[in-house]
């Protein structure tokens, strides 16, 4: 795996995240990959019930996840989410949360290379 190969997912800051075991890494990837869909459609329904409880607890939960693989730009929509939620600003959450998942395909993609050992 190299570091060049990704744009979502920062792999020195994973890996020192997990001190260094890229089999660890590659673990928590296939997790994240089976859990996000379920994760994203969690927020999604919160998004569209205009559910800022819903909204901040379903973004907090993937953050911290996110986070995880040095995933600055999904992180920081997830950020913003949550903020939103929190605030009880509904606000431009429809055009966020759109910006939010086609960033999370990008990220998914990225892990299921890692997930696969490449990059």
């Amino acid at each position: 795996m190299d570091s060049s190969s990704f744009k979502q997912i920062d792999l020195p800051e994973a890996l020192s995240r997990v001190g260094g075991d890229r089999e660890l890494l590659t673990e928590l990837a296939v997790l994240f990959i089976e859990e996000s869909n379920t994760l994203l459609l969690n927020l999604r329904t919160a998004v569209n019930e205009r559910d800022p409880r819903g909204i901040e607890t379903h973004a907090h939960g993937l953050k911290g996840s996110v986070i995880n693989f040095g995933a600055k730009e999904l992180y920081g929509y997830l950020r913003d989410l949550e903020q939103k939620g929190r605030e009880r600003d509904m606000t431009g959450v429809d055009e966020l949360f759109e910006s939010l998942d086609q960033s999370a395909a990008r990220f998914t993609q990225e892990l299921r290379l890692l997930a696969a050992g490449g990059g």
